[in-house]
């Protein structure tokens, strides 16, 4: 049976019981206050966020994972799978899926093991990142391969 797991960036908005109860990995992304870099959902919160622009009356910049945080990201998760399953917000909107699409065809591959897998990255925007995600965990489950969920 093939491991499979699900990841995604912080744009998706999960909630902290989806991301334990699913065993969701997180890449966050950067969150530039001034001179201060940030990572989304793991030193910053939401609520510090509209705190900082209430105070100072400016509005954060946002930057993506970096290429380094990416492979350290996936190959954690490679590790322990055979595919990783990743979704990240529009390429119109940030340059993460750029990143991470690259990441999945880089030879050679930081990891032996990159080579024999795929990593999925599909597009999506909070609410269908939400739903697709709880759907492919669920038949991820449910199916020993791959294929079976592609097909």
């Amino acid at each position: 049976m093939e491991k499979i797991t699900i990841s995604t960036d912080s744009t998706s908005d999960l909630s902290k019981d989806l991301i334990e109860k699913n065993n969701i990995t997180i890449a966050p992304l950067h969150v530039l206050l001034g001179e201060s870099d940030h990572k989304d959902g793991i030193d910053i919160m939401p609520e510090d966020i509209f705190n900082y622009v209430k105070e100072n009356n400016e509005l954060p910049k946002t930057s993506a994972c970096s290429v380094a945080e990416y492979i350290e990201i996936f190959t954690k998760l490679l590790n322990d799978n055979d595919y990783v399953i990743h979704f990240t917000i529009s390429l119109k909107l940030f340059p993460s899926l750029t990143i991470s699409q690259a990441l999945s065809t880089n030879k050679p591959c930081p990891v032996d093991k990159w080579s024999e897998s795929i990593i999925f990255t599909l597009p999506s925007n909070s609410f269908a990142a939400k739903t697709a995600l709880l759907f492919l965990k669920r038949i991820s489950k449910e199916n020993s391969s791959m294929e079976k969920i592609t097909i």
